[in-house]
């Protein structure tokens, strides 16, 4: 079961000074013929343009607006060495939370650049 009409209305409105109303725009199926034969009637929701950089960033803020105080006291913590890393960084950043995200070593050098310019702790987590 999915959410209530209620609570998505709750989030919209959380998120509407926000995050960034990003472009959808339809797939122009005359260039993608004999390509991808069923793409009529298709949209792309242009999520690049997101704070972060994606749709993840929704959540991650949803995710920290709904801290009690204490909890944003404590400061955020998550794992990733990808879109979920940048938009936790991004989001405590909004919210005025401390952040810590665990990278793996692998994790490209401009992602952990990037949560360090929006104010998270790294930590690169190497292999036992």
């Amino acid at each position: 079961m999915g959410p209530e009409l209620a609570a998505i209305k709750a989030a919209a409105e959380t998120l509407r000074d926000v995050v960034i109303e990003t472009p959808v725009l339809p797939l122009a199926s005359a260039r993608w013929d004999g390509v991808l034969p069923d793409c009529a009637g298709v949209t792309l929701k242009l999520e690049l343009f997101q704070q972060a950089g994606s749709f993840k960033a929704r959540g991650a803020y949803l995710g920290i607006a709904g801290l009690d105080a204490d909890q944003r006291g404590a400061g955020v913590v998550a794992a990733s060495g990808g879109n979920h890393a940048l938009a936790v960084a991004w989001a405590a950043q909004a919210a005025g939370v401390d952040a810590l995200i665990c990278m793996p070593h692998a994790t490209d050098p401009a992602r952990i650049a990037g949560c360090e310019a929006l104010g998270a702790q790294v930590l690169i987590v190497t292999e036992n």
